[in-house]
């Protein structure tokens, strides 16, 4: 048996090319188009309709086709690649695990995303990606940053870095200069015991507690340096430049935490738009005398 193809609706259609399943005559994971007389469920080649067949030409995947026989995953990370690759065909090294939490994430998500305005903020960023390396960092509880290990800090033949959790931050020049100097004097000024560095980065009284984190902001403060200033304005405008499931993949933070922060920015922006077309109506109306 052929099995019964008939009309559909353009809701139901969506929902079937987004989520194939297998099909009950091939058992191979397919867009199901129709039904056979017993009612199950049977893809376009099965039906003998070769025509009928959403199989990603590129990685296979089978369904959810968006362009010239590709899948949306697959438009997804070429359009990425082009916004974020350099004029020789390489992407910037800090900006390598953003590139790859927006490929990780929801095809979908990622595509409505790049329809905004968000091309020219990723060519921004290609174009000037210490940017990123710095919002990152400013975006760190202070809490996070004295519990980060001595290991997190990593240097190769050319570049310096900061793991934070799985992604490693590439850390500009002068910062990475500062942080080997910190850990030379350390290691001039508190002998390690029986040979072993501290647990920590930032060291505390003893070397296997970190520093702790209210005394080092007070000690910023005192030098000019508010930390949760410049860690809330960064959080703000991360979270409305990006998805908040890419943010809490960035700077280690649970999605739940990243969502509050978008809800946040969306709430901000709100008063500040009804606040800025009260002012607009005042200005329009006629004086009262």
């Amino acid at each position: 048996m052929a099995g019964q193809i008939g009309p559909i609706c353009a809701t139901c259609r969506t929902r079937r090319t987004r989520n194939p399943a297998p099909c009950a005559r091939c058992d191979t994971a397919h867009v199901l188009v129709a039904r056979d007389d017993d009612g199950t469920e049977l893809c376009g080649p099965c039906t003998g309709h070769p025509e009928l067949d959403w199989t990603c030409r590129r990685c296979g995947h089978p369904g959810d086709l968006y362009a010239e026989g590709c899948c949306t995953g697959c438009v997804v990370a070429d359009r990425l690649d082009a916004l974020f690759e350099r004029g020789d065909g390489t992407v910037a090294t800090q900006l390598e695990p953003l590139l790859s939490a927006l490929k990780a994430a929801k095809p979908w998500t990622i595509l409505n995303w790049l329809k905004r305005s968000t091309a020219a903020l990723l060519a921004e960023l290609a174009a000037h990606p210490d940017v990123l390396t710095h919002a990152t960092l400013d975006a760190l509880p202070l809490q996070t940053l004295v519990e980060l290990p001595r290991t997190a800090f990593r240097r190769d033949s050319d570049n310096a870095f900061l793991v934070l959790g799985k992604q490693p931050v590439l850390l500009p020049p002068s910062p990475a200069r500062l942080v080997d100097r910190y850990l030379a004097q350390e290691g001039a000024s508190f002998p390690y015991a029986n040979g072993a560095p501290p647990v920590y980065l930032l060291r505390g009284r003893y070397p296997n507690q970190p520093r702790n984190a209210h005394g080092l902001a007070t000690l910023l403060t005192k030098r000019g340096l508010h930390t949760r200033t410049a860690r809330n304005t960064t959080m703000l405008h991360a979270v409305t430049d990006m998805p908040s499931v890419v943010v809490a993949d960035l700077f280690g933070l649970t999605p739940s935490t990243t969502t509050r922060w978008a809800q946040l920015a969306n709430s901000s922006w709100n008063d500040y738009l009804a606040a800025d077309a009260e002012r607009q109506r005042d200005r329009s109306s006629p004086q009262r005398r």
